[in-house]
């Protein structure tokens, strides 16, 4: 069986990919999946399903060259089937179906070629007019986008009839979801004002924008002009809030091609992506095996266009596995491609109820296999097929790509989404600011400024605890309890001056100061409430000091030889504010007797 398809590059590969995978069982019984397809009729008897791949590209493929080598391909090299080119698809569609030849098309075509009714000519891509309304809506939905600025080339018949399905849905459907957004420019442009001034896009469509006032673009093209168009709109992407275009965003590479910031935050729909879920078929398995069994074998990620192309032999493989389950070969021996195709007495098939299936008639192959793919309704690892009697799917919605950090990830719907829509565009001078600070900067400031104020309180409780406990053992080593002190001599008066005393503690001698200039206050004997009286007060000299708990010595020559030894506790603190620290001694009426006979002395 032969397949065609006359474009070039990248698109050849991706119509080559299952086929090889198809006639060389690659990836056959890896994770469940088919590669080896068997064609079977009713009674069980089988064939081995491969395609020959047959491809023809002209080096200047102008209208009338595509035509002469569609017409070559099916007089001459005779090929079963033929695999669309978007370029040239009406010309080409005439032509075969004149000559009865299934013509199956990858990519992006309208409904104006269906409508035509040929009815061997298949479509699998998404509906053209469908393209924008998720993006649009969402744009819509957002209070601070308002005015929506449309452009489009009038030599592209898909671009145009996005774009022109867009003004529409706009103009009915979304004023009844906002009030305020408004289109505000619709603008046409040819290939020939693209042609005539290099600058077209910057100068001319960028410049109608700011003129209109938009906060949102939506521009249609081809993929070669939307990336000249993404790094005009970069220029002025400070004053919009969202940027659709079609095709160009989602092909690989486009960060690379229009530069990181122009990419970033642009739209597009897109017929498929790695990342959607809940889709698969049993020859490539999942979205996400698709892309891995593209990259082995090209060294590269595939693009959307890549996977429809893939799909178109995907889904013929199945409508040709399915065809003949109702049929029954009838000299399976003596078989092959073109009797099985066009020889009516090949097969005999019957309908559900075992009828014959046209009364009256002969039934080809080819007839079973087109009722075969026109009733196909199945998953993908493309997405779902399912054709209307145009023969266009209309069972596959496209995702929303939205660019985030250089890659095209889904943001609509939600059930497929793999990152959250970001619209408005965020600016720099739109990120919420608390007085000079943006929101976030100000945040880490207050953060920072929390943390060291806890570390500073928490260091401070740590000095305090630290000086307390301190304090608490400086008194623990010199506290003196009178009953460790034994006293050998007390300090002498001698004139003017004082003779240290001498006594000994803990087998160490020590001396016996007299301390002067000492404020005591006591309370009146008998009444703890009553007001303080000032003591006399005595000199001390510059180097004595008072620290926490004291040993006081004192002596009364009206107690003669009697010597007793008073402790008072007293704190260092209290004693440097106090004017009138009061002594701690239970015998204070004694003790008032006392002081003007002796001061007191501490070691």
């Amino acid at each position: 069986m032969f397949l065609l398809f006359t474009g070039t590059g990248a698109m050849v590969q991706a119509f080559q990919l299952p086929v090889d995978r198809l006639n060389r069982d690659i990836g056959h019984g890896k994770d469940g999946l088919t590669t080896k397809v068997m064609l079977r009729d009713r009674n069980g008897q089988e064939f081995r399903i491969k395609f020959d791949y047959v491809n023809r590209v002209p080096s200047a493929c102008t209208p009338d060259v595509h035509n002469k080598e569609v017409e070559r391909l099916i007089k001459e090299d005779k090929v079963h089937f033929l695999l669309g080119n978007t370029h040239f698809a009406f010309s080409e569609a005439e032509i075969a179906n004149k000559a009865r030849r299934l013509t199956y098309h990858c990519c992006f075509e309208t409904d104006e070629l269906f409508k035509l009714d040929y009815q061997y000519i298949f479509g699998i891509a998404n509906l053209a007019d469908q393209e924008t309304h998720q993006a649009l809506t969402s744009m819509a939905l957002e209070d601070s986008i308002a005015k929506l600025f449309v452009f489009y080339t009038t030599d592209f018949r898909y671009g145009k009839t996005a774009c022109k399905n867009a003004v529409n849905y706009v103009s009915s459907k979304l004023r009844r979801i906002s009030t305020k957004f408004e289109l505000v420019k619709v603008m046409e442009y040819s290939t020939a004002n693209v042609s005539s001034n290099p600058d077209f896009f910057s100068s001319v469509v960028t410049e109608e924008a700011i003129r209109s006032g938009a906060t949102a673009v939506l521009g249609c093209d081809n993929t070669v002009n939307g990336f000249a168009i993404a790094k005009a709109l970069g220029r002025i992407k400070d004053r919009l809030k969202a940027i659709f275009l079609t095709l160009s965003p989602g092909v690989y590479g486009f960060a690379e091609i229009v530069g990181p910031e122009n990419a970033e935050y642009v739209l597009t729909s897109s017929s498929w992506h790695p990342k959607m879920l809940g889709q698969g078929d049993s020859f490539f398995g999942t979205p996400k095996q698709y892309a891995e069994a593209y990259a082995a074998a090209f060294g590269r990620p595939p693009s959307f266009v890549m996977a429809l192309a893939s799909a178109t032999v995907v889904s013929l493989l199945f409508a040709l596995q399915n065809a003949f389950r109702g049929c029954e070969f009838l000299d399976p021996e003596n078989l092959d491609v073109d009797s099985l195709l066009f020889d009516p007495n090949a097969i005999r098939c019957t309908n559900r109820t075992g009828i014959e299936a046209v009364a009256g008639t002969t039934v080809t192959g080819y007839d079973a296999l087109l009722k075969s793919l026109s009733a196909q309704s199945m998953s993908l690892f493309l997405g779902n097929v399912e054709f209307n009697h145009f023969r266009r799917n209309i069972a596959h919605d496209p995702v929303v790509l939205q660019v985030q950090n250089g890659v095209p990830e889904i943001v609509l719907p939600l059930e497929e989404a793999s990152r959250k829509l970001i619209m408005p565009i965020p600016h720099p001078e739109e990120q919420p600011h608390v007085g000079a600070l943006e929101e976030d900067s100000f945040i880490i400031v207050v953060v920072v400024v929390v943390v060291g104020t806890l570390l500073l309180v928490a260091a401070l409780v740590m000095v305090v605890f630290y000086r307390q406990k301190h304090a608490r053992k400086i008194r623990s080593l010199l506290l003196i309890d009178p009953e460790q002190l034994e006293v050998i001599n007390l300090p002498l008066q001698l004139d003017t001056a004082w003779e240290s005393g001498k006594a000994r503690l803990r087998n160490t001698l020590v001396a016996l100061e007299p301390l002067t200039e000492v404020k005591v206050g006591w309370s009146s004997p008998g009444d703890p409430t009553s007001s303080r009286k000032s003591s006399p007060e005595m000199s001390m000299p510059k180097k004595s000091f008072l620290m926490k708990g004291k040993a006081l010595l004192s002596t009364s020559p009206s107690v003669g030889d009697s010597q007793e030894l008073r402790y008072i506790d007293m704190d260092t603190e209290e004693a440097s504010h106090r004017s009138d620290p009061q002594l701690m001694d239970s015998d204070v009426e004694s003790l008032q007797q006392e002081v003007s006979h002796w001061d007191h002395v501490v070691m």
